[in-house]
């Protein structure tokens, strides 16, 4: 069995054996990085996520008081980053935000 490809590999490839009908001015991951961010709920595999897709892709956000928001989204979340460095969790709880809004 083949590797899954990571980090945009797939949607860069795709973007690639199309190039002749649409060139693009650059790899859509690239775009893709640098226009979107996404707020996983806590307990969700950012972990996991970030492994696979990067860790510029994941901002923190939580909708405390609300039930999905959970009394502690903070730790829910430490919970599945264990393999996570410091720099990793810095960009994820303000670096991403503060990069993307032209801040950082």
């Amino acid at each position: 069995m083949l590797p899954r490809p990571r980090g945009g590999a797939a949607l860069d490839f795709t973007a690639h054996s199309l190039r002749k009908l649409d060139p693009l001015p650059e790899p859509p991951s690239e775009t893709v990085r640098r226009h979107l961010k996404f707020a996983p709920f806590a307990g969700e595999p950012i972990g996991w996520i970030i492994e696979n897709a990067g860790p510029e892709l994941l901002v923190f956000a939580s909708d405390y008081t609300h039930p999905e928001g959970t009394s502690d989204p903070i730790g829910k979340f430490e919970a599945e980053m264990t393999g996570c460095d410091a720099a990793t969790l810095d960009a994820f709880y303000h670096g991403n935000v503060a990069a993307w809004i032209g801040a950082r």
